[in-house]
């Protein structure tokens, strides 16, 4: 066969043309795929002229093309370890991966070597970034918290292919009929979970190349093992459909099965292994010794394979018809019947909802908790559905489809009210976000720069939302979103953005933050205005012990919107008795920080991030209103407002908590707490509210005033006792310098006689065990050269499956920013030390606290 010698894009359907003859060079051509016309030019250095002569080598066949997809570029190997992450693109749309450049003998270079452990920045940003800029937008924010948070833990990525295809020919060649997206006959009766991917349709698509990296960098690492010791990648693989019958160990999975393209060395593939004494469809099964795949494996057809546990292929095999246990999947799978448009989706998910909730799947509502407008609709979207399908169709635009099914007429037309509110709320919270960015701008939230592209991305946010559709056919809801051709520019500006953008959302959820504070705070003063003091910290049952006792959360109920909670609660019970679990098991609002992602203990009571002060010392709540180390809250004690001899103005009654987090209905630690252990912002006690620069603090007289990191602690410890007759005022907590009152100057300050200041002292570390781990995660081998600081953070967070907090508060004290180039190259290494030499290099350092990082000013700046 003659080999091209070079080829071009088609840009109306972008399939990779082979240009066979010099002759043709400069010609305008039609092209095979679609008809347009496409000039033949060739690359830089190449002119027209004879075809060189080459020997014809054997190549395997290209995949068919199929009726609505482009060909595909060629596959794309894999590498021996960890890569930089893919370069941000501007913000325009990004267009498809450039063609590269043949040699004279016809043989093209190998393209770009991608990682083989790394998680696309991609699935970083829609996981953290374009989830909130999304928030409002549904049907993003279910392609994204859907089949993201479907895999909440991290895996190896299926292995890249080795080996090479021949381009698309200029002639046309017949097209491959489509198939059904998901083989109802391949899945289990108690399946609980579909995921069906088309990973060779995707691979080289400007777009769905993200798509495809999100999607197989998820799966479990044995089923990983299972292709990389079948030899075969995502451009081998025509389809690849998973299911799982154990919602609370997805990853166990049920049967597997994999439709490999023309092409595909199947006879060599069919002898891999030993064969074992079980048949399926009277084919013998084979079991791969080197693979980490336990379960055997065998070939139904020509290029069709399946694998999964025996007694399951056994029974999935066995049946002439399949009978599914969730009539959730069982209506789910007839959607995709071969008929129906979306039978040949290039990822369609299944999940029945019910199975998820009974195994406490959690609701993904941190991305919707700076918009409480929109989260009441967004539960329902979760709590009412019995199952919920995903189709993505990727080809000139991205089309997506998602199915609400519902279990009767009434819980469809709850899901459509949801709905019909959630999408105008959507809209305007999106022109409302566009006019405040010039405040975020004046503000230095956002850069002029960054704001730029905030905009782009809000923009095509709210046009894509426009053209989202639903109806309801039958008991089931469809939303259908065509997300045009703009989505890879849309999606590289949200890259570009990233840190910018949680900076406004932590903005947006520190205001919150206030109000929720000013709201308990608020709630307080009218309780003693009305009482004639403060609640006491553990109300009712007096033979028991604080810990068991119900909060002072819950004597607040009544002034915080919730009477007829308060009028439910048995106080002569403890908190988490059959009597009061109505009660206690339900979410409360109104102490609930949204820049915090806990929300739960884990047996599921409600978590609150406000809790009162008892005061200083570890025995503060249990001391008399005598003692001048005693707080506002206690137990067996109360404060009236006029026995806070320190005024209430200057004593602090409620703080935030982001550490040792417990049920608002609990009394004890979870909802009253003393200052224990300097330094009390950001500290081992657990105060903090999840902002840079400091927290808030709810004052016994009803405001709130804003606490500096930098504070002296000896401020925070004679603002948090009632009756210590301090000097100390409330004006001293905000030390931000311009904020802070103007030294006097005296002998002892003046810089003239005043010795060399020490340098700055770092907190405490206290990791938990769990973080301790992963930052001791090894690396055997890491060489990024000249990424920017950001990619290289969000790759090591990602990697490690931990929480990094990297704001731009932080950088800008240091004289960094997430854009600045660094370059790291180690060896038997650890995900710690790794972050800390990449940190080092911009003058920065980290301090572990409980279960998350805090990047911190250095002492020095390592060069």
């Amino acid at each position: 066969m003659e080999q091209s010698l070079f080829t071009i894009s088609c840009t109306t359907c972008q399939a990779r043309l082979a240009v066979r003859d010099a002759s043709t060079i400069g010609a305008i051509l039609p092209c095979p795929k679609c008809g347009s016309l496409v000039q033949i030019v060739a690359p830089q250095g190449m002119t027209a002229g004879p075809t060189p002569t080459v020997p014809e080598s054997p190549v395997k066949a290209p995949p068919a093309p199929t009726t609505s997809r482009p060909a595909s570029v060629p596959p794309v190997p894999a590498a021996p370890r960890a890569a930089p992450p893919r370069p941000v693109a501007p913000s325009a749309p990004v267009a498809p991966p450039p063609v590269p450049e043949a040699t004279m003998s016809g043989v093209e270079p190998p393209p770009p070597v991608m990682p083989t452990e790394w998680t696309s920045p991609t699935e970083m940003l829609w996981r953290k970034g374009l989830v909130w800029v999304g928030g409002p937008l549904i049907g993003l924010v279910l392609l994204v918290g859907l089949v993201v948070w479907l895999w909440p833990n991290a895996a190896e990525p299926l292995p890249k292919p080795n080996n090479e295809q021949e381009d698309t020919p200029v002639e046309p060649t017949p097209e491959a009929a489509e198939t059904p997206a998901v083989l109802r006959e391949w899945i289990p009766d108690r399946a609980r979970l579909v995921v069906s991917i088309r990973p060779s349709e995707m691979v080289g698509q400007s777009e769905t190349d993200r798509l495809l990296d999100m999607v197989v960098s998820r799966w479990p690492s044995s089923l990983s093992a299972l292709l990389k010791e079948l030899g075969i990648g995502p451009s081998d693989v025509r389809r690849l459909m998973w299911t799982g019958d154990d919602p609370a160990n997805w990853s166990n999975p049920a049967v597997v099965l994999i439709e490999l393209e023309k092409g595909v060395d199947v006879e060599t593939l069919a002898s891999r292994g030993q064969p074992v004494e079980h048949y399926v469809r009277g084919k013998q099964c084979r079991q791969l010794a080197k693979s980490a795949w336990p379960y055997p494996v065998a070939f139904i057809g020509s290029r069709t394979l399946v694998t999964g546990p025996a007694a399951m292929l056994e029974e999935t095999a066995g049946r002439s018809e399949p009978h599914f246990v969730s009539p959730a999947i069982e209506r789910m799978a007839g959607l995709l019947s071969p008929e129906s448009e979306a039978a040949v989706a290039d990822l369609a998910v299944l999940i029945d909802l019910a199975a998820a909730r009974q195994a406490k799947w959690p609701l993904p509502i941190e991305a919707l908790d700076v918009w409480p407008e929109g989260e009441k609709s967004w539960k329902t979207f979760w709590t009412v559905p019995d199952g919920l399908g995903l189709t993505v169709r990727c080809g000139a635009t991205v089309q997506t489809d998602v199915d609400f099914v519902c279990p009767d007429t009434r819980a469809t037309d709850a899901v459509k009210g949801a709905l019909d509110q959630f999408v105008p709320a959507a809209r305007a919270a999106l022109v409302e976000k566009l006019k405040t960015l010039p405040e975020l701008v004046e503000k230095k939230v956002l850069s002029q720069e960054t704001a730029g592209r905030y905009q782009a991305v809000l923009q095509q946010a709210l046009a894509t939302l426009k053209l989202t559709t639903w109806s309801v056919p039958e008991e089931t809801l469809q939303l259908s979103t065509d997300w045009g051709p703009e989505l890879a520019g849309t999606v590289a500006a949200a890259l570009a953005c990233r840190s910018e953008i949680d900076a406004d959302r932590l903005h947006t959820a520190g205001r919150l933050d206030r109000a929720r504070m000013q709201g308990l705070a608020g709630g307080l003063k009218r309780y003693a205005g009305a009482e004639g003091h403060y609640p006491e910290g553990a109300i009712g049952g007096g033979l028991l012990q604080p810990e068991t006792r119900l909060s002072w959360i819950a004597t607040l109920l009544p002034y915080l919107e919730h009477e007829d909670w308060y009028k439910e609660i048995q106080i002569g019970y403890s908190w988490d008795d059959q009597h009061n679990r109505s009660v206690t098991r339900r979410p409360l609002p109104q102490v609930i920080n949204p820049a915090l992602a806990e929300r739960e203990t884990p047996d599921g009571y409600p978590v609150t991030h406000y809790v009162g002060v008892a005061g200083v010392g570890p025995d503060a709540a249990t001391l008399s209103t005598s003692n001048p180390r005693a707080g506002v809250f206690g137990y067996g004690r109360t404060f009236g407002p006029r026995e806070i001899r320190d005024g209430t103005s200057n004593t602090i009654a409620v703080l935030g908590v982001q550490g040792h987090l417990g049920p608002w209905a609990a009394g004890g630690n979870p909802t009253v707490r003393a200052l224990t252990q300097r330094p009390y912002v950001n500290g081992p006690d657990g105060f903090g509210s999840g902002q840079p620069g400091g927290m808030l603090a709810g004052m016994a007289d009803g405001s709130v005033r804003f606490i500096s990191e930098k504070v002296d602690p000896s401020v925070l410890e004679s603002l948090a006792t009632a009756s210590g007759s301090e000097q100390t005022t409330a004006d001293d907590l905000d030390d931000r310098p311009d904020r802070r009152k103007p030294a006097v100057k005296t002998p002892a300050n003046d810089p003239a006689t005043s010795p060399e200041p020490a340098p700055p002292k770092r907190p405490p570390t206290r990791p938990s065990a769990k973080l301790a781990a992963k930052l001791a995660q090894p690396i055997a081998e890491l060489d990024y050269a000249n990424v920017t600081l950001g990619q290289f953070v969000a790759f090591l967070e990602q990697f490690g499956a931990m929480q990094v907090r990297l704001d731009p508060a932080v950088l800008t004290q240091a004289g960094a920013s997430a854009n600045d180039r660094i370059s790291v190259r180690l060896s038997k290494t650890t995900v710690g030390e790794a972050l800390r030499t990449a940190l080092g290099q911009r003058g920065l350092d980290f301090v572990p606290q409980g279960d998350r990082i805090l990047i911190v000013p250095g002492l020095k700046p390592r060069n």
